[in-house]
């Protein structure tokens, strides 16, 4: 299966589409269409959990970080939750096992990654420094698995102990 969001000057709408058969169902749908106000294409965020049965659904409501996971063609329904009020922007998503999300978020104007358990709704900080932190994504990588990641660091490791910061944020490329 795969999903996708269908945008119309912010009224959306989340569909689920299966391949094989190519029956598609809209599953989710928010927002008002607002000409005058500048769309915003960065939310909804979707990601599939592990065991391919349930989408997560991330989107902002009243600039309130909101999720959404359910069971497409289940008559489950869905649990919609808020998330933590420290989110100010959630940048991207992705299951790393069937009750964990690894976020690429913003808190207090610096991005990081943060580890969200949607079984208790609690959050570990996985960075927290001065660099940005964007397009968290889970992978396998010769047996291991693991969070790739963009940054503008300088170097490749995390670095652990508290670091300086100089008046003018790094501006260097993501790599």
């Amino acid at each position: 299966r795969m999903a996708w969001v269908r945008n119309d000057i912010g009224k959306w709408k989340v569909y689920v589409q299966d391949i094989q058969t190519g029956k598609r169902q809209k599953v989710f749908k928010k927002g008002v269409r607002n000409p005058q106000q500048t769309t915003d294409y960065n939310y909804p965020l979707l990601a599939w959990n592990p065991d391919n049965e349930r989408l997560a659904i991330l989107y902002e409501r009243r600039d309130v970080a909101r999720m959404a996971l359910m069971t497409p063609g289940s008559k489950r329904g869905k649990e919609d939750n808020i998330l933590s009020p420290e989110y100010q922007r959630v940048y991207s998503m992705d299951f790393v096992n069937p009750a964990d999300i690894v976020f690429s978020a913003e808190v207090k104007g610096f991005s990081d990654l943060f580890q969200y358990n949607i079984t208790n709704r609690q959050t570990q900080r996985l960075t927290n420094d001065f660099w940005d932190d964007l397009d968290a994504s889970v992978v396998r990588l010769e047996g291991k698995r693991g969070v790739l990641f963009a940054s503008n660091r300088l170097n490749d490791t995390l670095q652990t102990g508290q670091q300086r910061i100089d008046s003018l944020l790094p501006l260097g490329s993501f790599d």
